[in-house]
């Protein structure tokens, strides 16, 4: 295998040579939620054995690494309502790879509507050839310290890797240097990584005990929303469905990229339950603020103050009713909270 890698990155700035970024290692687990005991989760039932061999199964498998990269990378923000969409359909993605009835045609479905959300949600971040340099570079580093590969004791997984800078870098070379052709080719990048996690060595161990931590995470979340009489059920479904998906992975042996995609799956939803309860104790918090003395007279809040707090208590009442996602639920969390302390400042003296 010829690793050329060191000399087409020369002209790659050393700060990025000198960033540490481990590609593909952002994910994280979790497991089912029954009841709002501790017992009850850790014996949710585990799905029968998977085939995840299936064509199209395992194709979107690929594509859903490649978008889980893309997030991972690149956190959505606010404002990005096209992130919104690549959630939901990560999500969408995610249910299918877990369910054993998914058709091809709705596996061939979503992938392709995967491949275009990530697109898209990359055009906000890849704009021409040394965008993409900056993230080859990065993984290089990551892998190698900045140092030529040659003499290192190197994994297989990870000459592999260098392999695919390599062609990357060697693809965009043949192209013009357009905002397409960089999408095309980290894209490229992305999906020929994920194809190569049957090169690394599942840590089992590691997602168990993951998954035990973010049970006992989940459990608390839902003992909050229970108290505050919010509705989770939805919620604690997908929870369940994710966990016993996992649970069914670590009883057998599969790819390394499956675990990590099943383990953000449950990890979507325990911090969907996590931050519904976050929003639910915020607006529980807030509600009591409209019973302030309304007035002029000191002591008293303006009538002002009192429209602005009902409609981000309006807001978040109905983010949290929705079942919005994570980043929803916390912006709403933080408008409210946010609004609630401008409401508290408006007294009058």
């Amino acid at each position: 295998m010829k690793i050329s890698t060191h000399k087409l990155l020369k002209k790659v700035p050393a700060v990025l040579l000198t960033s540490a970024f481990v590609f593909g290692a952002g994910a994280s687990a979790l497991t089912p939620l029954s009841s709002a005991s501790a017992e009850t989760v850790s014996s949710a039932p585990a799905a029968s054995a998977l085939d995840l061999t299936a064509p199209a199964k395992a194709e979107l498998i690929i594509i859903t690494q490649a978008a889980l990269t893309s997030w991972e990378t690149h956190p959505n923000l606010p404002d990005h309502e096209e992130g919104w969409v690549f959630v939901e359909l990560q999500n969408k993605a995610l249910k299918l790879i877990a369910d054993p009835n998914a058709s091809a045609s709705q596996l061939q479905s979503t992938s392709r509507q995967l491949e275009k959300a990530t697109r898209v949600y990359d055009d906000r971040h890849i704009s021409s050839h040394s965008s993409v340099g900056y993230h080859l570079a990065r993984t290089y580093a990551s892998i190698t310290g900045g140092e030529p590969p040659e003499g290192q004791n190197l994994t297989p997984y990870q000459l592999a890797v260098l392999d695919v800078v390599d062609q990357t870098f060697a693809m965009m070379a043949k192209t013009k240097d357009t905002n397409s052709s960089s999408l095309d080719a980290y894209q490229y990048f992305k999906v020929e990584v994920a194809k190569l996690e049957y090169l690394r060595t599942p840590d089992l161990a590691d997602y168990r005990a993951k998954l035990a931590e973010y049970q006992a995470r989940a459990v608390s979340a839902v003992e909050t929303l229970e108290r505050l009489g919010a509705d989770y059920q939805a919620n604690k479904a997908d929870f369940d469905r994710s966990a016993a998906f996992l649970q069914t992975l670590l009883s057998g042996t599969y790819e390394t990229g499956v675990y990590e995609i099943a383990v953000n799956d449950v990890l979507n939803y325990r911090e969907l339950l996590i931050r519904s309860a976050n929003l639910a104790e915020r607006i529980d918090q807030a509600k009591p603020l409209l019973d302030s003395p309304r007035g002029t007279q000191p002591g008293q809040y303006p009538a002002s103050a009192f429209g602005k707090l009902k409609r981000a208590l309006n807001n978040a009442q109905r983010v949290l009713d929705n079942d919005k996602t994570a980043d929803e639920m916390m912006e709403a969390g933080y408008q409210l909270n946010r609004t609630a302390e401008e409401f508290k400042a408006s007294v009058k003296s």
